[in-house]
Parts: C-alpha cells; sequence; structure tokens
C-alpha cells in the first residue's frame, strides 16, 4: 500500500538517484525530469518517488515510445481537456496522438501539471493563491468528487480514474516498491 501524499518522501533524492534504474532509461529522465518532478511533489506534499514512479510507466523512462513526444515536457500522459484541445485542433478525443497530449514550455512546468492532476484525482482543492497549469485539472476534480478521492496510487487505476485499465496503479506501486528496495527494474 503506497499513500500519494506523505509526510516525509520515501526516499531522499540523493537515494532516489543512487537507484538502479532499467537500462533503457534515458539520460533526460534522471537529469531534467526526476529533479523537476521532485520538486513538484514536494511542494504539493505528494510522495515523489510515486511520482517518479508514474513519471516512468507514462514515459518508458523518458523515451516516450508512444505518440506524445519529449519537446512536450509532460510527465505523465497528460492530455488536453477536450474543449481546449478542440480549439487548436479537431481530432476526436478517443485514440492517442500527440496532439491529444498536453504540452508544457519545459520540465518544471510539465511537473507542476502532473502533481496538480493528481490532487485533482485526491480531491484536493489548489490554494487560491496557486496558478493553476493543469488542463483537466477541474475535471480530476470533480471526478474525485463524484466517485471519492484517491488516497492511494493502486486507486488511480479503473473506471473514472487516471487509467482505464485497473492494474494502472498496482503497476506504479510495483515501481514504487522496487524503487525504495533498490531492486533492478
Amino acid at each position: 500500500m503506497a499513500y500519494l501524499i506523505k509526510k516525509a518522501p520515501s526516499l531522499t533524492r540523493t537515494e532516489l538517484l543512487a537507484r538502479p534504474m532499467p537500462s533503457i532509461t534515458h539520460p533526460r529522465f534522471k537529469q531534467e525530469m526526476i529533479p523537476a518532478l521532485w520538486d513538484a511533489a514536494v511542494k504539493y506534499g505528494i510522495d515523489p518517488v510515486g511520482m517518479v514512479a508514474q513519471a516512468a510507466h507514462e514515459t518508458g523512462w523518458g523515451n516516450y515510445p508512444g505518440n506524445a513526444v519529449p519537446e512536450q515536457h509532460n510527465t505523465c500522459g497528460l492530455k488536453w481537456h477536450d474543449s481546449w484541445r478542440m480549439q487548436i485542433i479537431d481530432y476526436p478525443e478517443e485514440g492517442d496522438h500527440m496532439l491529444s497530449h498536453a504540452a508544457f514550455a519545459n520540465w518544471r512546468t510539465g511537473a507542476e501539471a502532473h502533481a496538480q492532476h493528481l490532487l485533482g484525482y485526491m480531491g484536493i482543492k489548489l490554494p487560491a493563491w496557486q496558478v493553476n497549469v493543469d488542463p483537466r485539472y477541474s475535471l480530476a476534480l470533480a471526478n474525485a468528487e463524484l466517485t471519492g478521492g484517491a488516497t492511494e496510487w493502486s486507486e488511480l487505476g479503473g473506471h473514472r480514474r487516471w487509467a482505464p485499465n485497473d492494474q494502472y496503479g498496482f503497476n506504479i506501486e510495483h515501481i514504487i516498491t522496487q524503487l525504495i528496495n533498490g531492486q533492478g527494474i
């Protein structure tokens, strides 16, 4: 059981960066993405090890094997809200193509949107002073109000959650466990 919100990170940043990662890990993952993910997670009280694990799962350890590209600085496969996207280009929401994925100016903003999206799924409202950079935050928050907010990574999978695959959150928890235990992934 791995909780989204923790009083202290499961590992220090130094410990995390020293952990073995798959040989396929792209250098940008450790050098650029992890620092941005770590800072955003700590800012919002989310376990940074979990955000790194989710980013690893979503981006293929920074390789972007799907239709999103690294230049989008999207650490979690976050898609545009349909009404926003339709103002840019007329593509159906279904399917996975590059223009369905949100794009951010840099890794810091992409990680910030990632953290805000997790808060939305937990049912946590952003402070009034905080600028919302997540294009689907209001949808995630509304979802949490309907279904109950997630408290564990395992709860992000399934109907009306981050991913429709019931195993999605458990896959992230598996990566979290391997990182914490220093096991090769």
